[in-house]
This record gives structure tokens, C-alpha cells and sequence, in this order.
């Protein structure tokens, strides 16, 4: 009789249970049936290998995917982790002039995040430029950070993809004009995510028609001022078709933040200082809907951050209230306060034209 007991090998109490849910009573009927049709022993003995070993290999299979691919940790969807592929977003970043918005993951030792400009990617690092308005000191060395940025479309459409990453501060180098320089080691991965709860973008430049900012104004008896006719001109405005005083870096349903230049400032006065509150007029082209869409807004300056060379202006403005003009003969606004879900219809403008970008371009 032929000894099938290769296929109870030890090698693992797995493949124990896998051998040993063979039926033997099987492998026993299926010799004496080729045994009765004539199959000499070498031709049994030959077949029984070929089980042995099909059962091997399903066996081997199945500790494989076991052991091996269900261990392995899938990347999220939107998760960059080539090295070529995140220096580029960065250097993209860096090429754009855009912010990096820094700050510490797991305690806030300061109030706001810190806007960093890119000074350069170095030897599998980065380097921010802080600006010489912080007080860096030894204590933030190896402390994680969580970093966000964006990086715009190429072609100049005026859009553009955010990204944040995880990493940790590796030096501190103050300069002799009082800048402070932040040594980051390059991250292992970038994800496109945003820190905020309300999805931001940097608007389609063809479905952003304009914006208008006039400070916040209070009649004679110390109320708001409700009445638009009283405003008079717009400190600042942009439009479409024109350059305007400032650009719209990013837009969500709790907020909005634009760069406005030095000369800007020189001509308006303004000093955006934290805390202050603007009216707000932006009107967008829904094409979904094929019309324009007016809203108003009142809103405070959250953060601000003065690029140390240019002195040009970064300003992020949080939406306080929302208002309809409920008397169209005296341009009366009436205020609603805004939740903490934003604003519904400005949000579901921006979820749409994103996925237009994301089905479009899909990763930037």
C-alpha cells in the first residue's frame, strides 16, 4: 500500500488544519478505483504526488494571503508616498510661492499656526522661513508637526489641490536680518487632505466674477449699519475680467483667505489686524444652475501673516454672518449668524467644482 502521509507535514500548526481537512477516506477510494481500472502502482503513486502537490500549493496559497497580503497596510486614497513624486509637490509649492501652514500635531504651545514660506528643499530636507516675528528656541527641536499647502494646476486655470504632511522640527537657524529658518526632514508621504472641517479650493477664476470688502460700519445710535447705500465705495475689490486689488488664495463654508499686495496696502490703509470685521460681497457663476450666485458676508480676520521681502499680505477671514437684502427699495440687510456647519449653499458650490477638478485632473 502507498504511504500518503507526506501530506500531514508539521511545518506550522496552519497547515495542520489544512492538510487535515483532506479526506483520507477520499484519497483511499480514489486508488482502489484507479487500482480497479488497471493503473499500476507507479501511475498511482504518480497521481497521488500530483494531488499531494495541488493541495500543497491551494494550502500555500491560502497562508500566503493569510499571513502575507492581509498584513500588508493599504495606502489611503489620495496618500503620495514616492519620494520623487512628494519632493515635486513641494518644489512645485516652493515655485509658486505658497505658504506652508505650520504647526505643532499633538500641543499648541501658539495660538495661531505659523505661515511659512519655502526657503529651499536641501538634502532630503526643508527649510521654512518663519519670518522674524517668532521666538523659536531649542525646546521645539524633534517636536511633530503637522504641515498643509497647496500647489496650484498647472496651465494657470487658477485652481489648485491641498495637501498636509506629518513631520518633525530638526534645526533652527536664526538669521542675521532676524528671519528664522525651520529644518524639517522631507515627510515619507504627503496626503491630499485639508485640516479644516469645511473643504476650501482656490476658485476656477471663470467662476469667480468678483469680490468686495468694506470695513465693518456703525450708524449714529452706535447699531450696524444695515443699509448697503451708506457703505459707499469698497475698500477693496477684484474682478474677473480685470486684476483686481487682491486674489482669492482659497474659499470654504466657513471662511476665505486673500493676498492682498504691499501697493494695496499703501493705497487702502487697511492693517487687516486680528479681530477685525469687513463686509463681505462675493458673487460666483453656479454652471450647474447657469446663473450667478450673490452673497454677502460678515466677516473677522482669524490670522494674517506679512511675507518678510515683499510685505505682501496673507489675511484668512472666518464668516460670522450671512445677509439678504430684505428691503430692495433702501438696500437693507438683514444678518444671520452662521453655525459651525458654514454656509450650506457656498459649501455645496465648492464640493461641486472640486470633484469637477479631482474627475478633470484628478490628483495635482
Amino acid at each position: 500500500m502507498n504511504d500518503f502521509s507526506f501530506l500531514t507535514t508539521r511545518s506550522s500548526p496552519a497547515t495542520e488544519r489544512i492538510f487535515a481537512g483532506i479526506d483520507r477516506s477520499f484519497l483511499g477510494s480514489v486508488k482502489d478505483t484507479f487500482g480497479g481500472l488497471g493503473f499500476k502502482p507507479e501511475g498511482l503513486e504518480m497521481i497521488g504526488w500530483t494531488i499531494a502537490i495541488a493541495c500543497l500549493a491551494g494550502g500555500l496559497a491560502i497562508l500566503a494571503n493569510h499571513y502575507f497580503f492581509r498584513r500588508a497596510t493599504p495606502i489611503p486614497s489620495g496618500t503620495i508616498i514616492d519620494p520623487s513624486q512628494v519632493a515635486e509637490l513641494l518644489q512645485a509649492a516652493c515655485d509658486q510661492r505658497h505658504k506652508i501652514e505650520f504647526s505643532f500635531s499633538r500641543d499648541e504651545q501658539i495660538s495661531r499656526p505659523l505661515y511659512c514660506s519655502i526657503e529651499t528643499l536641501d538634502e532630503g530636507n526643508l527649510i521654512l522661513n518663519a519670518g522674524d516675528y517668532i521666538q523659536a528656541h531649542q525646546g521645539w527641536i524633534a517636536r511633530p508637526v503637522v504641515c498643509y499647502f497647496r500647489v496650484s494646476a498647472r496651465g494657470g486655470s487658477g485652481t489648485a489641490q491641498f495637501y498636509n504632511f506629518e513631520s518633525e522640527v530638526a534645526g533652527i537657524n536664526k538669521r542675521p536680518d532676524g528671519s528664522t529658518l525651520l529644518t524639517l526632514p522631507l515627510p515619507d508621504r504627503v496626503r491630499m487632505q485639508q485640516k479644516r472641517i469645511h473643504l476650501r479650493m482656490e476658485p476656477p477664476l471663470e467662476y469667480m466674477l468678483g469680490i468686495a470688502i468694506w470695513p465693518e460700519l456703525f450708524s449714529e445710535d452706535g447699531q450696524l449699519e444695515r443699509r448697503l447705500k451708506r457703505w459707499g465705495k469698497p475698500a477693496l475689490a477684484h474682478h474677473a475680467a480685470e486684476t483686481g486689488q487682491m486674489h482669492v488664495a482659497n474659499i470654504s463654508a466657513g471662511g476665505l483667505r486673500i493676498d492682498v499686495p504691499r501697493q494695496t496696502i499703501k493705497e487702502t490703509e487697511l492693517d487687516f489686524h486680528i479681530g477685525q470685521r469687513f463686509y463681505i460681497l462675493t458673487e460666483l457663476y453656479d454652471p450647474d444652475m447657469k446663473r450667478k450666485q450673490r452673497l454677502w458676508f460678515i466677516g473677522r480676520v482669524q490670522n494674517r501673516y506679512e511675507d518678510f521681502s515683499t510685505k505682501d499680505l496673507e489675511v484668512g477671514l472666518k464668516f460670522l454672518e450671512i445677509g439678504n437684502i430684505s428691503d430692495p427699495e433702501t438696500m437693507e440687510i438683514a444678518w444671520t449668524k452662521v453655525g459651525g456647519q458654514g454656509i450650506d449653499n457656498l459649501g455645496n458650490w465648492i464640493q461641486r467644482r472640486h470633484l469637477e477638478l479631482y474627475r478633470s485632473k484628478g490628483i495635482i
